[in-house]
């Protein structure tokens, strides 16, 4: 074996030869590499010393099948000693050879494979975790096949796999294999084209949707998962119906909430109408009859002037009041029965007095805004031009309508004295306070009414140079 020795001893890996007691008849060189012990070293130590006590029936087990099977090669790997006392795990290949005459025993070619072990380990705890994560985790997982017609066009998707939370999530048993048609043919077309977008696209995305035809409102992310050819999506997602239905009750209360607040702030303005206007006419009256009484004997002539003013008085106290009555009395939609533009013109005609210009600018279709919305918008406005006639000395009052599918905005600009206590741009949502100016009644119920529809207003002053008063209502969502 003087030939076979000298090729040995220049393998890179460990290699030895043991007889059939499993005595070491040969180690070469490499042997110091892999088990640090140099080849003499390692031909002195017991065959028992050599192996892991876990493993050694194993390798007995398998030195006894290469005994009497001439021939017989084996692969194994088992837990080796170390000269510095540490196990390291080896891959042996063994071959009898024991009849062989140029070897005359057992060839054994040894690895040292610690590093992969540890590898595999470390995979198979984390691949562990992953199941353990993906089994217990509440939100519903799968992965589906998106299945396209001729054209392309995206018409149905298979289930493959899923985590136990997928059935508490949809309802559906044994889904895998089955198709979304097969097992909910009512299904909306939303759900194929949006995974279908995902699987050709490649691009993730975050969204709610209801399932209506599951009775469930998810929560969903989803991205594509494998290799384009395969349209393949991975799909993590949660039924929050519940949460919905919580929120759409507290979207309620809150409108409920607001339109009282809004109601009541509609109260006072009237309120105020009857004590600000009425009751000094009224007052006027009074003054004046009182007054004819002192004059009747000793000046008719001015008797006669406070008896006519009056009864102007009294003319326009009655008016004034039928005017308010008819506030209180009539329906919601009553002056937005032929559109919120027409409304708006109307009330430029009505409340505008002469030596004002008023000018009314409409863009879009005004018959796109539901009832509420105009009803509310058109309030809102309303306070807006009563406020610039009342109180801003103005000479021109400029109202626009802009409408398209996703919102209304509108808008009400005076040129008038304007006002120092918003010093910049003061936004009011439906849930804030504003700073300054929140006191007047009418900002306020403009604020609750804008807020109630989820829109926002802005008022914009400066003294001297004007107000604008800037309402925008979604029309969508």
């Amino acid at each position: 074996m003087a030939r076979g020795g000298a090729l040995l001893d220049n393998i890179p890996e460990m290699v030895t030869i043991s007889d059939r007691l499993g005595r070491i008849t040969y180690a070469n060189p490499a042997t110091e590499r892999v088990s640090g012990y140099t080849p003499e070293e390692f031909a002195s130590l017991h065959p028992t010393k050599r192996i892991h006590p876990d493993d050694l029936s194993r390798c007995e087990e398998a030195f006894g099948e290469l005994l009497h099977t001439p021939g017989l090669s084996l692969e194994l790997e088992h837990r080796a000693k170390h000269k510095d006392g540490t196990w390291r795990w080896v891959e042996v290949t063994l071959q009898s050879l024991f009849d062989d005459p140029e070897v005359g025993g057992l060839l054994a070619t040894v690895r040292d494979v610690t590093g992969r072990k540890r590898a595999e380990t470390a995979l198979a705890a984390s691949e562990e975790q992953y199941r353990t994560l993906f089994a217990s985790i509440d939100e519903g997982f799968c992965t589906i096949e998106v299945l396209f017609d001729e054209r392309g066009d995206p018409v149905d998707y298979r289930f493959l796999r899923m985590n136990p939370a997928f059935e508490r999530q949809t309802g559906f048993v044994n889904a895998a294999g089955r198709t979304a048609r097969e097992l909910v043919p009512e299904h909306e077309e939303f759900w194929y084209e949006v995974f279908g977008r995902i699987a050709r696209t490649g691009e993730a995305m975050r969204f709610e949707h209801e399932a209506a035809a599951l009775g469930r409102y998810y929560d969903v992310y989803a991205f594509r998962v494998d290799e384009l050819e395969k349209n393949r999506v991975a799909v993590i997602f949660k039924d929050v119906l519940a949460r919905k239905r919580a929120e759409e009750e507290q979207e309620r209360l809150r409108s409920l909430e607001a339109s009282a607040r809004a109601e009541a702030a509609e109260r006072e303005r009237i309120g105020r109408e009857l004590h600000d206007r009425v009751a000094h006419t009224m007052a006027v009256a009074h003054q004046s009859l009182q007054l004819h009484g002192a004059l009747a004997d000793r000046d008719p002539v001015r008797a006669a002037e406070t008896l006519k003013r009056a009864a102007e008085a009294t003319r326009t106290a009655l008016d004034q009041t039928r005017h308010l009555s008819s506030q209180l009395a009539r329906q919601n939609t009553e002056e937005t029965r032929y559109g919120l533009s027409a409304a708006l013109r109307g009330l430029l005609e009505t409340h505008v007095p002469e030596g004002v210009e008023a000018d009314l600018s409409v863009s879009g279709d005004d018959q796109v805004v539901s009832p509420r919305a105009a009803e509310e918008a058109y309030l809102v406005m309303r306070e807006a031009v009563r406020n610039a006639v009342a109180h801003s000395g103005c000479g021109r009052i400029d109202v626009g309508l802009e409408i398209d599918d996703a919102e209304l905005k509108g808008h009400v600009r005076d040129d008038g004295t304007g006002f120092d206590r918003l010093e910049s741009t003061n936004r009011v949502r439906g849930d804030q306070e504003d700073d300054g100016y929140a006191e007047g009644v009418g900002l306020r119920s403009m604020k609750e009414r804008t807020g109630q529809l989820g829109g926002r207003l802005e008022v914009h002053s400066e003294p001297g140079v004007g107000t604008t008063v800037e309402v925008r209502v979604p029309l969508v969502g």
